[in-house]
């Protein structure tokens, strides 16, 4: 420790004794040298008494955290065991899943198995009734009589459906097209939860078809024709006013009567078209006949229009 300097004497006042500023200062260094020492140990002593309390409370806030430590420690160890079990239960959850989602397919796997084996089976018995069926009907002459008649009618409309269809232009039905209100009206008791279709012989309705619908189609075509010709008569023996006619193309053969009025009127025959050749011709007033025949030529001037006679 660094020697301290000797303080300084203190003032006196006046009228203080000198021999107590004798007696002071004239004190040895190491009496000074205690005097400092314990005062340095009483100021430690003192701050060690205030240092003590600051400690006690700062460890008594130390043991508080550390318990208050603890309980959060025990609570983390709670919830950490909480998630591990969630866990566990997630993954158990997540395997029953799976293996109910085998089952749900092994259990498709064998009900699809199973209705493919149903429906074999019962087309099987399908097939076996019709040929029991077939089988009956040999032998049941009631039914064979009404099969031989209920072909004939069969033949007969899917005829009448072809030949309506021909007369109209159509195409030809088919047997089943042709016959499908018919095949409606024959009773259960002779399709006996049959096809109808497969009671009749098709080859004969297939050709009545194809026959038919043939007749129909003349039908039509001398329809077109008889229309073509009317329309053609219609075309020939209309009226005809000033021109040069071919009978039989431009206008038709027969009786023919002018309706003009003038007195200018002049009409000729040619038998070939030669203008020098004539059959017979005509000058003067208006409104007489001419009777023309096919294969001539007919020239008409200012004898107004031409009325078919007859």
């Amino acid at each position: 420790m660094p020697s301290l300097p000797p303080p300084a004497p203190p003032e006196m006042s006046p009228g203080e004794p000198s021999w107590w500023k004798r007696r002071v200062w004239k004190l040895p260094i190491a009496a000074w040298i205690a005097i400092v020492l314990v005062l340095l140990v009483i100021g430690a002593v003192g701050s060690a008494t205030f240092g003590k309390a600051d400690l006690d409370k700062a460890n008594e806030t130390i043991s508080n955290q550390g318990s208050a430590i603890a309980d959060l420690e025990s609570q983390l160890a709670t919830k950490t065991s909480d998630a591990e079990a969630a866990e566990r239960a997630r993954a158990d959850a997540v395997s029953e899943a799976a293996a109910a989602d085998e089952a749900r397919v092994a259990a498709d796997a064998a009900r699809t198995q199973a209705e493919s084996e149903r429906d074999a089976a019962t087309a099987r018995a399908e097939a076996a009734e019709r040929e029991r069926d077939a089988v009956l009907l040999q032998f049941d002459p009631q039914i064979q009589a009404q099969l031989v008649e209920l072909q004939g009618q069969a033949e007969s409309e899917a005829c009448a459906k072809a030949q309506a269809a021909g007369a109209t232009g159509g195409v030809a039905p088919s047997g089943a097209t042709a016959l499908a209100s018919f095949y409606q009206s024959i009773p259960d008791a002779v399709t006996q939860g049959r096809e109808p279709s497969s009671l009749f012989d098709q080859a004969p309705i297939d050709l009545a078809i194809q026959n038919c619908h043939a007749q129909g189609v003349v039908e039509f075509e001398a329809a077109q024709a008889a229309e073509a010709a009317a329309e053609q008569q219609q075309v020939l023996f209309g009226p005809r006013g000033d021109g040069f006619y071919t009978v039989g193309l431009e206008m038709g053969p027969g009786r023919w009567r002018s309706k003009g009025n003038a007195d200018d009127c002049y009409w000729e025959r040619h038998p070939d078209g030669n203008p020098e050749d004539i059959i017979d011709n005509h000058f003067g007033q208006a409104g007489g006949t001419v009777t023309v025949n096919a294969g001539e030529e007919f020239q008409t001037k200012d004898c107004g229009l031409w009325e078919f006679v007859g």
